[in-house]
């Protein structure tokens, strides 16, 4: 991937001009496209199809001659199909996503490519105010099996063993006074983690909590933050709140302007197109987000659709940083369901028993009709019996407990919502206290 241009990159680049992140683009993009050409089966294939040769594409304008690659069809692909020549899958960092597009994917990486976006994500949150001595707190989602007591980091980092960069992972479906009981043991100076859970600690803590609290500032992402969880969220912790966008194929995608408010892409990560049938957006429109990842050799992923919806903003952005930037990222807000008793359910609950027991799911809808009804709506790669059907319901519906029936249909196709984004979770109760 030209190691030593991905270091000087993430060392150098934001400082450059518009015009030299741009030439970099253009350069890793030709690197990419020839690496993938030649040694992946998906793209070889793709580019043929498509009368595509590597010389073709010599720039990021030239973007647009590439087809799209889709979640779907890497799906269709066996490991060795979209792995590059010489990597053996199963020597490289995977990373198994629920898909929040209703779709799980395995993604794999090289050790060194998930070192390098690593470290781009922790340059960006330096750039917010990260200081190596920081303690950070990540309230995240952890896969069904690993008890509450489990969710730290099971293996400790070199430098956080030397008092750098320590970070400690809380589990986010646990009871919310169990988390502030966490952070008060903690004491981080920075706090990273979904919006809903977020504005719900932020809502419980009290005056002594923050005064206890070294806290810093706080790094929403996952889903959309929407105007009333963000004034909540900053009302409760009282310190600066930022934005962030990201994707399990690339890692960070963006991160909040302190002084604008617009998403600075990672434009020396990443390449970021906002497509609406097809052509560029204007400023100010919206459309849907494709990806391109530069440093993605092991498993390329060159102009894939996240199955986003994002509004286009200002380039350079206007604080002066020589960045593309994002409005708006649309879409990605994760609905709790919400039953009789006053009581919620985040969705990761039921996909993770879907999945942790249905191997064979390969896209999913839920669907809360009721207090007491869901359906859980599944294609299947292979379709199971009926006797695995009513095992995997069972399982989803302890999960879910409260007494709630879940209807399992498998169905060939899942269609799109309206603006063409599919939606893998959707509630149509109100709240029962509302």
């Amino acid at each position: 991937m030209g190691r030593v241009a991905a270091l000087h990159a993430w060392l150098r680049g934001p400082r450059w001009t518009r015009e030299r992140v741009s030439g970099f683009q253009s350069r890793q993009l030709r690197r990419l496209v020839l690496h993938a050409a030649t040694n992946v089966p998906h793209y070889r294939a793709l580019f043929a199809e498509a009368g595509l040769r590597p010389e073709d594409v010599q720039s990021i304008e030239a973007l647009k001659k590439i087809p799209l690659t889709t979640r779907t069809a890497l799906q269709a692909r066996l490991p060795r199909e979209v792995v590059a020549g010489g990597c053996d899958p199963r020597q490289l960092v995977v990373h198994a996503t629920s898909g929040s597009t209703g779709q799980p994917l395995t993604i794999r990486r090289t050790r060194f490519e998930e070192t390098l976006l690593a470290a781009f994500r922790l340059r960006e949150m330096a750039a917010l105010g990260l200081r190596l001595t920081d303690r950070r707190a990540v309230v995240v989602f952890v896969r069904a099996g690993d008890s509450y007591e489990e969710a730290v980091l099971s293996k400790v980092p070199w430098h956080a063993r030397r008092g750098l960069l320590p970070i400690d992972k809380i589990h986010c479906l646990q009871p919310i006074d169990r988390i502030v009981v966490a952070l008060r043991e903690k004491r981080p100076a920075v706090l990273i983690g979904y919006p809903g859970v977020l504005a719900q600690l932020a809502d419980q803590l009290t005056e002594a909590d923050r005064a206890m609290l070294p806290l810093r500032f706080v790094v929403m992402g996952g889903e959309t933050v929407s105007v009333d969880l963000r004034e909540r969220i900053e009302q409760g912790f009282r310190v600066p709140c930022y934005d962030s966008y990201g994707a399990h194929e690339c890692n960070l995608i963006a991160t909040q302007c302190p002084v604008t408010g617009l998403l600075h892409v990672l434009d020396e990560s990443v390449i970021v197109e906002v497509l609406r049938d097809g052509e560029p957006v204007g400023v100010g429109e919206e459309g849907e987000v494709v990806l391109t990842s530069l440093y993605s050799f092991a498993m390329p992923f060159i102009r894939y659709p996240l199955g986003d919806l994002a509004v286009r903003g200002q380039t350079p952005c206007p604080c002066g940083a020589p960045r593309t930037t994002l409005r708006q990222v649309v879409g990605r807000r994760c609905e709790l369901f919400r039953f009789a008793d006053g009581s919620t359910l985040h969705p990761y609950v039921v996909v993770s028993a879907l999945l942790g027991h249905a191997p064979w799911v390969k896209q999913y809808r839920i669907v809360q009709e009721s207090h007491v009804e869901m359906t859980v709506t599944v294609i299947a790669h292979d379709p199971p019996d009926a006797a695995e059907c009513e095992r995997v319901t069972r399982h989803v519906e302890a999960a879910i407990g409260r007494g709630v029936n879940v209807r399992l249909l498998l169905v060939d196709s899942i269609p799109a919502g309206p603006g063409g984004k599919l939606r893998p979770y959707e509630t149509r109760v109100g709240n029962p206290q509302s």
